[in-house]
């Protein structure tokens, strides 16, 4: 990450933030003229349609009750919780991912249906049944605009995540077939996220902005808001815009979607590291590596092969910050190498900077290759990543990794996936209880989102 003053928003902020912009009085004049006007705007719009609505759907979100975010916190309105879910789910990039549209589904969809939960009382039937919901939209609108819409420099989970939960939450609101229709359309306009913004903070933001923005969507749908339902294939529609000349589009889509089948054609990957998941084949081929050598430092050379657009996403070196570290090939190969078990502790900041993991990342050099044109970017034979360590003693140790633990040809398993919710925060009994539940429970009598991560925080044992 540069550190120095180089592009547009630090050669802008260094004038905007100075004390005195030395503007003139005209200047001050044409602010004051512009306030004026827009908030007379405000007056006399507020008697239309859309304000009407907009005030009713922001109404009935605080008319429901405060919310709290799960994991603990003050109570906060139901679109500030969801939008805080959102973040925090994806905080550390361990939630899971789909490879159809490139997104992360349940950050951004239960982010706005556990808030939502809270409030409505809704039952686990409800709440997955609008998952299911969700994670459809966010399947087929993948299919339509393939891995290139992600390539491009989309992040798809902001791009499209909105969407997935407009749908979602407007199920859980039992809208109208129309009502839906409206929301979905309506979200598209908030469709927005960058993957330049990958290795910082943003990138969990664009999860809280989807949540929030999708159930605002629905909410604002359900008080009759309309929108462009055909928004999808018109010129300059969102096809147009967020399309590119290898995706299929919403003609070919339309005509090969099977309902109710996404979760089947396109499972969910779960992850097992706490890092972006194109680090996850270093770190398994790392694992795999570390019974060649008593020592790290016998290790004099490394080398990492992997598909260009992997690589174009994980790119950090040796990186400066946790967010920088969960998206380094090289420091998730040297964590690998150095940790028994990599997790969350490996992206600590004091751990990150230790002088045997930085030599040892530094060491790692990489080998992209491109991938043929249209390929979905999935783990497959296709996309195989050989990694290969030389040794002081002159011997060299391969490695070539498709398949890790937990993406979907490889899925965690039931208990697996349960000692990952204990490891954080989540008691046994209530995740076993909350999996073994009747599904016309209330998700709130499960205690699932009473639980926080505070004992951890203050160094006791939450598994008891």
């Amino acid at each position: 990450m540069s550190s120095g003053f180089a592009g547009f928003s630090d050669t802008f902020a260094q004038w905007a933030c100075q004390p005195n912009l030395d503007l003139d009085d005209k200047d001050g004049t044409e602010a004051r003229l512009a306030c004026l006007d827009t908030v007379a705007c405000m007056i006399i719009g507020a008697s239309e349609h859309q304000s009407i609505a907009a005030m009713s759907a922001m109404e009935s979100g605080e008319a429901l009750g405060k919310v709290k975010p799960v994991g603990g916190g003050v109570g906060l309105s139901l679109f500030a919780a969801s939008f805080v879910n959102g973040v925090r789910a994806h905080a550390i990039d361990y939630d899971d991912f789909e490879f159809s549209g490139s997104t992360h589904p349940s950050a951004a969809l239960f982010g706005a249906l556990c808030s939502l939960a809270q409030l409505k009382s809704l039952t686990i039937n409800q709440v997955c049944d609008a998952w299911i919901v969700g994670y459809e939209a966010l399947i087929w609108l993948g299919q339509a605009f393939g891995y290139s819409h992600y390539e491009k420099g989309w992040h798809s989970s902001a791009t499209l995540g909105p969407i997935g939960v407009a749908a979602a939450v407007s199920k859980a609101l039992d809208l109208t077939t129309l009502q839906m229709s409206y929301a979905m359309s309506l979200a598209a306009s908030y469709s927005a996220g960058l993957k330049a913004q990958f290795g910082t903070d943003t990138k969990a933001i664009h999860l809280g902005n989807a949540s929030e923005a999708g159930l605002r969507a629905a909410f604002l749908a359900m008080e009759n808001v309309t929108s462009n339902r055909e928004v999808w294939d018109v010129s300059k529609g969102y096809f147009d815009l967020f399309g590119t000349t290898q995706s299929s589009g919403f003609d070919f889509i339309t005509q090969k979607m099977e309902f109710g089948q996404a979760v089947k054609k396109f499972p969910v990957a779960r992850k097992i590291w706490p890092s972006c998941a194109y680090t996850h084949r270093a770190i398994f081929g790392a694992q795999n590596l570390r019974s060649k050598f008593s020592s790290t430092d016998e290790i004099v050379g490394i080398r990492v092969k992997l598909p260009k657009p992997f690589y174009d996403v994980a790119h950090f070196g040796v990186p400066t910050t946790a967010s920088e570290a969960r998206f380094s090939v090289k420091y998730c190969f040297a964590a690998g190498l150095i940790s028994e078990k990599v997790t969350c502790k490996d992206f600590d900041d004091q751990i990150i900077q230790e002088e045997k993991r930085q030599k040892l990342t530094d060491l790692v050099e990489i080998e992209a290759y491109d991938l043929p044109a249209g390929d979905s970017g999935e783990f497959s034979h296709n996309t195989v990543e050989k990694i290969t360590i030389s040794l002081r003693t002159g011997h060299v140790h391969e490695i070539e990794v498709i398949d890790v633990p937990g993406d979907s040809n490889n899925p965690m398993t039931d208990s697996q996936i349960i000692q990952k919710a204990i490891e954080c925060g989540i008691c046994r009994s209530t995740a076993e209880a909350f999996l073994a539940a009747d599904g016309n429970t209330s998700v709130l009598q499960t205690g699932l989102l009473d639980q926080n991560n505070e004992t951890i925080l203050e160094g006791v044992s939450a598994n008891e």
